[in-house]
């Protein structure tokens, strides 16, 4: 089952000092987004599609640079050249990125969705649009 969450609001309401998107906000040492996807993940969730719009960038780069030691219990050996991680948090997340476009409404991400859940359920953090049912169901 695929999880679909939209990512590409400017959060307006949720202004910083920093251009951060809404997404990448933290709360502790880790983003809202991450918060979210743990919980799907909890549940045996863990095949997300990231809708991303605004500031794309900082989303994607977030889960390039992840590094499971600042957060997970480690064996350091050798001299420090070999590294065991002892648990891990998205050892089974599969994450696609999806660029929605900076402006695109809710119901165009939906539709630029479609090519990514080749005919899966889907489960949403939202309500669906008319646009993505249309999609699920063909």
């Amino acid at each position: 089952m695929k999880v679909v969450l939209f990512c590409g609001g400017m959060g307006l309401r949720i202004r910083d000092q920093e251009d951060i998107p809404k997404p990448m906000v933290h709360i502790g040492h880790r983003p809202i987004l991450w918060h979210v996807m743990k919980y799907y993940a909890h549940f045996g969730h863990n095949d997300f599609i990231l809708c991303l719009g605004h500031r794309a960038e900082a989303v994607k780069n977030y889960f390039l640079n992840y590094n499971e030691c600042t957060s997970n219990d480690f064996v350091l050996s050798g001299g420090g050249k070999k590294l065991e991680l002892l648990n891990s948090d998205i050892h089974d997340w599969r994450i696609t990125f999806a660029d929605t476009g900076i402006h695109s409404p809710t119901i165009a991400m939906d539709s630029r969705t479609c090519r990514f859940l080749n005919n899966s359920t889907t489960f949403m953090s939202k309500e669906r649009s008319q646009a993505f049912s249309a999609c699920v169901q063909t």
